[in-house]
């Protein structure tokens, strides 16, 4: 799914529509920077928002690690062009057999060489079926 934001456009994934109980699951996250324009990763520049990712929808998943890339070792990386995040999620360690609707929440600072634009968030609609545990395979 995609958000076309101020600066940038978003889009979201996961790695499969399918979860079961205690399963890791990546979620890809690819944001189209405006030419000209910048972001930072963690932690940010000069009081600026890093760019950030959170998953919302209650207690159904648990995001563990969000990988942000680096750009020559350096930290905070500022990203120009394309910048592809990944996060690894996990189920809930409860059995589930239900279509659970998710939102991936991703704000950002975009600036250029004279200009930080106010911070914005693109807020992208995801859904994961969680699959009931298969004990016949454990």
């Amino acid at each position: 799914a995609t958000a076309n934001r101020p600066n940038a456009r978003v889009t979201a994934s996961f790695a499969s529509a399918t979860i079961r109980r205690a399963q890791s699951l990546t979620l890809t996250v690819e944001v189209d920077i405006a030419a000209g324009k910048r972001l930072y990763g963690p932690p940010g520049a000069d009081g600026g928002a890093a760019l950030d990712i959170r998953v919302e929808g209650g207690d159904a998943i648990t995001l563990l690690d969000v990988r942000s890339p680096t750009v020559d070792g350096t930290a905070p990386a500022a990203y120009e062009g394309r910048v592809v995040v990944k996060a690894i999620c996990r189920g809930v360690n409860e059995d589930r057999d239900e279509d659970v609707g998710l939102t991936v929440r991703v704000s950002y600072q975009a600036c250029d060489d004279t200009t930080r634009y106010t911070p914005a968030e693109a807020a992208i609609p995801l859904s994961l079926y969680f699959l009931p545990h298969d004990w016949e395979r454990v």
